[in-house]
């Protein structure tokens, strides 16, 4: 993706923020951790990169999905076919 964006930034496409989206908190923490299988190495190059093209780095948090940000039940997608919260509380 970091490519892609040097690539635009080469045509003119100009970004101030790079977001990892979900996926990148470990599981296992307390949403203050890399998930070490993605990160081995930790969060410092894909930083280093996102800065070296004039961006600044953010992380995505979950405001509305605060279990889903921190792993903390069972993923569900439906109940009685309708989505569900990952807290199993019907979306109506």
């Amino acid at each position: 993706m970091l490519e892609l964006l040097e690539q635009w930034q080469g045509q003119g496409v100009r970004f101030d923020y790079f977001t990892l989206d979900t996926g990148w908190s470990d599981p296992s923490s307390d949403l203050k951790q890399f998930r070490p299988n993605c990160y081995p190495d930790g969060p410092a190059a894909v930083v280093e990169r996102v800065r070296g093209l004039g961006m600044k780095l953010g992380l995505w948090f979950g405001t509305s999905w605060g279990a889903q940000s921190c792993w903390i039940t069972r993923p569900r997608t439906r109940i009685s076919g309708r989505p569900a919260y990952r807290t199993g509380r019907d979306i109506r």
